[in-house]
């Protein structure tokens, strides 16, 4: 199996699934770092919680709350997430980008999240799994 990325030419494409993973990776390098903002929103919505989960749920229900969903996939941003600072700053975001702030605002009170693929990509590349999602799991 072969998929070209975007921008990739016939030459060049994802010859595994760890390849598409670490193409992904790449693209959300540095995406997840943090603001002193977020610091101190994280930091708001968690001061209660006395669990991990607590902590977690508070920084989603936020993201879920106040996070407007607008999804333009065009071009890399199909594929790549907008820095978490530019996110929280805006409040919109599509599915990545709400997983790159909730990880973000997460990572940093240790619980950590990773990205996983969505099931769109069965239309180009199918998982044997068959089921993705462009969320956060530790």
């Amino acid at each position: 199996m072969a998929v070209i990325p975007p921008g990739g030419s016939q030459n060049r494409g994802f010859q595994s699934w760890d390849d598409m993973g670490l193409w992904q990776a790449g693209l959300a390098r540095g995406r997840r770092d943090v603001s002193p903002e977020i610091k101190q929103k994280v930091a708001a919505l968690t001061a209660s919680a006395t669990t991990p989960l607590e902590k977690m749920r508070a920084i989603a229900s936020f993201a879920q709350r106040e996070i407007r969903y607008v999804g333009l996939e065009l071009g890399i941003g199909g594929y790549q997430p907008h820095p978490a600072p530019q996110i929280f700053a805006h409040r919109y975001g599509d599915c990545k980008d709400e997983a790159t702030l909730v990880s973000a605002g997460t990572w940093r009170k240790t619980i950590c999240l990773s990205y996983t693929t969505t099931r769109w990509w069965r239309k180009i590349m199918p998982n044997p799994r068959g089921i993705y999602c462009w969320c956060g799991r530790g």
